[in-house]
């Protein structure tokens, strides 16, 4: 459901994709050894790409060509009260996968990484995506960033520290109890300070941290 025909043929990208993931030959394993009703399984969550008018139409080879060319602005509007629960999923992660895989192509055949910012609203919807984890830890060698926005953590639970740990920028915005708590590690040095100041803070304000680029730079966060 994602094609790559823009730029080459099958296996020269089935042999793209095998050079640039460590796992590859595993998962390829893992993959063969599925039973027959883990396909259905998986095939029966993609019906909606192959029944769906908006989604045919949107992920077709003639629609999303060259969305990592220079000066490219794409705005997606997934919102479920216009298409759907099941059919905005799809169409979020459908463009995450379309996205990455694009910038390793890129990647792979050597072309020049101009950086693709990619802004995800109410990310949650798609945190669970194992692809995500990739993408956090990997992006900024491709030339691929992330703005990531979401209201709690309870959202986002299973990538808080992946997010902590790979995230240049956080922006904390006004919260208490449990999420101010949460948040306030992700700088222990100043924990106490953060967990304080986040009840308090009025609309309008935040608290920013801004990872150093050199090692050994001060790295404090301010309001």
């Amino acid at each position: 459901w994602v094609n790559f025909k823009v730029w080459t043929t099958t296996e020269t990208t089935f042999n793209l994709f095998r050079d640039s993931t460590p796992t590859w030959e595993e998962k390829l394993q893992q993959f063969q050894e599925l039973e027959e009703t883990t396909y259905v399984s998986a095939l029966s969550r993609l019906e909606e790409y192959a029944t769906n008018p908006l989604l045919k139409r949107l992920f077709s080879s003639d629609s999303i060509q060259d969305v990592l060319e220079p000066g490219n602005l794409i705005i997606v509007n997934a919102s479920n009260a216009q298409i759907g629960t099941k059919a905005s999923f799809l169409m979020i992660a459908g463009w995450i996968y379309k996205l990455w895989y694009s910038a390793l192509i890129r990647a792979a055949m050597r072309k020049k990484r101009i950086p693709v910012l990619t802004v995800i609203d109410e990310f949650e919807v798609v945190s669970d995506l194992s692809v995500l984890e990739i993408i956090l830890s990997q992006a900024r060698k491709f030339g691929m960033h992330l703005v990531l926005s979401h209201q709690h953590t309870d959202q986002v639970k299973n990538l808080l520290k992946s997010i902590f740990s790979n995230t240049a920028v956080k922006v904390l915005m006004r919260t208490a109890g449990d999420d101010a708590e949460n948040l306030s590690s992700v700088d222990p040095s100043f924990s106490r300070e953060i967990e304080k100041i986040l009840p308090k803070l009025e609309p309008g304000e935040a608290v920013m941290f801004v990872m150093p680029r050199k090692q050994g730079d001060p790295a404090t966060p301010f309001k």
